[in-house]
């Protein structure tokens, strides 16, 4: 098995002011999003100001099969 990390930053359009968001929150939801097929292993989001990071642990068989899950179209697109 392998375990794949993606990073994700989010921040929000220039011209609106940054809002701090609860990082429990956001995990809860990416957690209560995820089907079983996705195969999360964790969540972690960090919010700072002006924007979100969250990193994504998945599971996977193989590097190949790994691959698709954090590209745009993939799974946590």
């Amino acid at each position: 098995m392998h375990l794949v990390m993606t990073l994700l930053s989010l921040s929000p359009p220039t011209a609106r002011p940054a809002r701090l968001a609860d990082r429990n929150l956001v995990t809860d939801v990416i957690w209560a999003t995820a089907a079983p097929a996705d195969r999360p292993e964790h969540v972690y989001a960090r919010p700072t100001e002006g924007r979100l990071d969250i990193a994504l642990f998945l599971l996977a068989a193989d590097p190949q099969e790994a691959a698709p899950r954090h590209r745009p179209g993939g799974v946590w697109v």
